[in-house]
């Protein structure tokens, strides 16, 4: 691989150390609990899991988005969302459904990225560069959620407040993707037929056009990062009633995280 792929395959790959990044606020959830007390916990447990809504409705507006802006442009609109919905709650943190609005928005930008890194990559790498990309960006993954996950921690571990300041790494990735990725152009929005005749593409009809098996791996997928991020969510609390704060929990997560990817590499 040349110098400049390689410069460009890490300008792509850079936005999945975001991906896993919601998942840095459920080392917080026992310690938001305690500034939020006339709220039922199950509310407070939301901030992991609510993410996922808003993962599913980029999901569904990602073709849409396409037809009007480039692919970067959709990469750098999805890590500029996760930064100001990551970095709000350090200055406007006395609303738990703001936090939560946050959280959602989090998600979108989340979800935009999960769909247009892998389109990114097959645009730009062909054969053997392409697959050796796409493996990469697994490991670019976990590398995210371990570092964000236990320095979140570490930050917000005087002060739950300060858990957000770790969606900072999202500005410095904006300008990576602006400075390493080029520019490419819009999906269009009428093509060529077998026939020869033009037909204009829509939302509606590209989701109508998906394989029912598609919906099924979503739907999947949506269950068992669920789980992870409950039991996340709960493993806090568990450690919280035992004396341990957020930075142990933090620890505990990405040296969790550490050895699932490590298994993932051997197996």
């Amino acid at each position: 691989m040349t110098k400049k792929n390689l410069r460009l395959a890490v300008g792509i790959l850079s936005m999945n150390l975001l991906l896993m990044g919601a998942s840095a606020v459920g080392a917080a959830i026992a310690a938001i609990a305690k500034s939020f007390p006339t709220e039922p916990i199950s509310k407070v447990q939301m901030l992991s899991t609510v993410p996922q809504l808003g993962q599913i409705i980029a999901t569904f507006l990602f073709a849409w988005l396409t037809y009007h802006l480039t692919r970067k442009n959709v990469g750098m609109l999805a890590v500029a969302v996760v930064a100001v919905s990551g970095l709000l709650p350090v200055f406007f943190n006395s609303s738990l459904n703001l936090i939560l609005a946050c959280m959602i928005a989090m998600g979108f930008g989340l979800g935009l990225i999960t769909n247009v890194v892998p389109v990114l990559l097959q645009e730009h790498f062909e054969g053997e560069q392409r697959a050796t990309v796409m493996g990469w960006s697994v490991g670019f993954n976990n590398i995210g959620m371990m570092a964000m996950t236990a320095i979140g921690g570490v930050l917000g571990g005087s002060n739950w407040h300060n858990l957000f300041w770790i969606y900072i790494i999202a500005v410095i990735i904006l300008v990576a993707v602006f400075f390493m990725v080029p520019q490419d152009i819009k999906t269009p929005r009428v093509v060529k037929t077998a026939d020869d005749q033009e037909k204009k593409v829509g939302l509606w009809s590209t989701l109508a056009h998906l394989n029912g098996r598609i919906y099924i791996i979503l739907g999947i997928t949506l269950i068992m990062s669920l789980i992870m991020t409950m039991f996340m969510a709960n493993e806090s609390i568990l450690l919280a009633s035992k004396g341990q704060g957020t930075s142990y929990t933090a620890i505990i997560t990405a040296i969790w995280e550490y050895r699932r990817h490590f298994n993932r590499v051997l197996t």
